[in-house]
């Protein structure tokens, strides 16, 4: 399974853990839980990625035939997708750095690295 599928799965995943935390494929990467805002916004993060990374290919695909004329709708396209990471970014940034997802528990700033240490 891919690392963007796995979190896809992990995102609308409905299986039900007894009020036991899910054991994940990859220790790294635990799920969110149900109900809670870091789950939305985990949610709209992801979306909103494959939404912007959608907008680049279209406009990648208008500016093939005449690459140094592009229409204006793939430079639109451009734009909007460039908004769209953006966002993806910021949405990013709050679940890291506000709600702590994916954090590594015993991250600080003197931690080994993590291909010398893979325990942390």
């Amino acid at each position: 399974m891919t690392y963007s599928a796995y979190i896809l799965t992990s995102i609308f995943s409905k299986r039900k853990s007894h009020g036991k935390p899910r054991e994940s494929p990859r220790p790294w990467c635990t799920p969110v839980p149900w109900r809670t805002r870091a789950k939305r916004i985990a949610t709209i993060h992801a979306v909103a990625a494959d939404s912007g990374i959608n907008l680049f290919l279209a406009s990648w695909v208008l500016r093939r035939k005449d690459p140094e004329n592009p229409p204006r709708k793939a430079l639109l396209l451009s734009a909007l997708g460039g908004l769209v990471l953006g966002l993806v970014g910021w949405l990013g940034g709050e679940l890291v750095q506000r709600m702590g997802v994916g954090v590594t528990p015993g991250a600080n700033l003197d931690a080994p690295n993590s291909l010398f240490s893979p325990d942390l």
